[in-house]
């Protein structure tokens, strides 16, 4: 805490400065329906929201360079009027963030999941903004408790990878990001069938759902726990039979979707407007395969002695006509694509002789 009078009218300021940014952006915005009911009637001369974000996300960055390094400990304590200047330099550039984002959830080039990766990284910022303004007002008080870190504000560098994560947002677009969600579904997809491959190597037929009851049977005989013989090697071939076929059908989903992948981030590819709705529509359907796809080989795995084909018949039907939706919205993607459409009309060709 600062002792000379001057210091003393600083630290009253920063503190002023600090409960003003609590009240203007942390109290109203905790969540994402908090970040919808903004309402602002920014206009963008010469620019779009996309190129606002980015240049936004880079001065927000900036000044949070600026802010760790005067409140670093050993420099914060004689530093009040800089620390102030700089606080107010990033909230500027933060007010006019938050005001653009009507821009984005009023826009049909805009599908849900990425203003909901804009709202993600925009709390997380917020998140870390909260812990920096909680740290410095502790400080301030001169808690004996408080601190500010030993090496640097770990609150810092989250508002640091929030800003990044917001510039990656500008940066990727829409198309961008989905084609990123887009990597992580094939990898899992890829980690999908080495479980498969895993469980045909080194088969367990332990798992049984009666299992879960026995701790809760009375042991009164021998008899009453004892589970009914099975032909293994025949339980093993009627799964390994299931399992390749399941396989290849996995692989060529995968193949879909990484296709699908790369043309959303192609040059030559060039959607036209207002397709918010079909981006979305794709990524919930996919979203919705690979839960089914992983069901199946939990079912499979979860009870492999009385495995049959009718046990997953229910989620294979929904596999079908979820994919089935999928292809629908990507032909209106590729409308104006003959090409492309083409290679859809081969791709479900080849999906239907599988199922």
């Amino acid at each position: 805490m600062s002792t000379g009078s001057s210091d003393r009218k600083d630290d009253v300021k920063l503190l002023e400065l600090l409960n003003s940014i609590d009240e203007q952006f942390l109290v109203p915005y905790k969540k994402p329906e908090d970040l919808r009911k903004i309402s602002s009637t920014t206009k963008l001369q010469g620019s779009t929201p996309t190129k606002e974000l980015d240049k936004l996300a880079s001065v927000l960055k900036a000044h949070c360079t600026k802010i760790g390094i005067v409140c670093k400990p050993g420099t914060f304590d004689n530093n009040h009027k800089v620390v102030i200047t700089e606080i107010q330099n990033f909230s500027r550039p933060l007010f006019y963030l938050l005001s653009l984002f009507p821009l984005f959830y009023n826009n049909k080039d805009c599908p849900k999941y990425f203003t909901d990766q804009l709202d993600e990284s925009t709390l997380q910022l917020l998140d870390g903004l909260r812990d920096f303004i909680a740290e410095l007002q502790e400080r301030l008080k001169n808690d004996e408790n408080a601190s500010l870190d030993k090496e640097r504000l770990t609150s810092v560098g989250k508002i640091f990878n929030a800003c990044d994560s917001l510039s990656n947002c500008s940066k990727a677009g829409p198309y961008g990001i989905l084609a990123n969600i887009l990597k992580d579904n094939v990898a899992i997809m890829d980690d999908t069938m080495n479980e498969i491959k895993e469980w045909l190597e080194e088969p367990d037929f332990s798992a049984n759902s009666d299992d879960i009851f026995l701790d809760f049977e009375d042991s009164e005989s021998e008899s009453d726990s004892q589970k009914e013989e099975f032909d293994q090697e025949k339980v093993y071939e009627n799964i390994k039979l299931f399992f390749d076929g399941f396989t290849r059908k996995i692989k060529l989903i995968k193949l879909l979707v990484s296709t699908f992948r790369k043309t959303l981030v192609s040059k030559d590819f060039t959607p036209k407007r207002n397709q918010a709705e079909t981006l979305d529509s794709i990524h919930t359907y996919l979203k919705e395969i690979q839960l089914l796809l992983d069901e199946v080989v939990s079912t499979v795995q979860f009870e492999p002695k009385n495995f049959t084909n009718e046990e997953v018949k229910e989620e294979q039907a929904a596999l079908v006509a979820v994919t089935k939706k999928v292809l629908i919205q990507m032909s209106k993607l590729y409308e104006g694509d003959p090409k492309r459409k083409k290679w859809i009309d081969t791709w479900e060709i080849k999906f239907n002789e599988l199922f």
